[in-house]
């Protein structure tokens, strides 16, 4: 969070619980990574995860900035490195985009795609090619793209960009997330019955796809108690009259 945010502005928390998510990530890679080595060795280990290192494994250059030139990281207004910052939220015409935006190899194809619609200012000066000058501009060359971007659409910025090699991708609210198309076109939402309430309901469908063994989703959640029998009886080998007797108690 010391990295995340404006500059002026106090740290901002991500939301969720990235810690629990960066953690299980490598919870899954190191438990992998056993049950690999156990079918060489035979042998099993334990696999100990820390959230806290999961986080600071996830910082990318702010320790090698630290280590190698004694900067500390601070908040960046949204940056992703501390030097020009390629990677930019900007306002386009109908909300945001998310916009890599700085020069690689001498190349910028941002500028070049501005310069096409006469929107590019001074950007295709020589002086844009030095990072320093560009550190020092930032906030300059922002206000050009930006005003180049309010004139164009997410899906216009979006599509038009992949076409020429830029990365480009729109902000989406859920609504919009649940409505793009190639989520649809993937099948990712899978429509599932309540039965009790006589209705049906989108859920998120698996990150993945599996050729040999597909993810499926069967059914919603089960109500509170509803699979009390399924599991006291056929799996823990209790009777119906002992079921019963622990309902009256209040256990289950």
């Amino acid at each position: 969070m010391y990295t995340t945010g404006w500059a002026w502005h106090p740290p901002t928390r991500p939301w969720a619980r990235q810690a629990a998510h960066a953690g299980c990530t490598y919870a899954v890679s190191a438990a992998l990574g056993a049950v690999f080595s156990r079918r060489r060795s035979g042998r099993g280990q334990h696999v100990d995860i820390s959230l806290q290192e999961a986080v600071a494994s996830t910082v990318e250059q702010d320790v090698a900035f630290y280590v190698g030139d004694k900067i500390v990281s601070g908040r960046r207004s949204n940056d992703h490195v501390n030097t020009f910052g390629t990677a930019k939220i900007i306002r386009c015409k109908d909300g945001w985009v998310h916009l890599m935006v700085g020069w690689r190899q001498g190349r910028n194809r941002i500028v070049e795609w501005m310069a096409e619609e006469e929107m590019a200012g001074d950007l295709c000066d020589e002086a844009w090619l030095d990072e320093s000058y560009r550190r020092a501009n930032v906030d300059h060359f922002v206000e050009l793209v930006s005003a180049w971007t309010k004139t164009k659409t997410k899906a216009e910025l979006f599509h038009d960009g992949q076409e020429r090699g830029v990365e480009c991708g729109p902000v989406n609210s859920v609504a919009e997330a649940s409505a793009d198309p190639q989520m649809q076109d993937r099948g990712y939402w899978e429509e599932v019955d309540h039965p009790e309430l006589n209705e049906r309901f989108t859920y998120p469908g698996a990150p993945c796809k599996l050729t040999e063994t597909p993810w499926s989703l069967r059914r919603r959640a089960p109500l509170i108690g509803e699979d009390n029998a399924a599991v006291y009886i056929e799996e823990l080998g209790l009777v119906e009259t002992e079921l019963s007797e622990l309902a009256e108690l209040g256990v289950i």
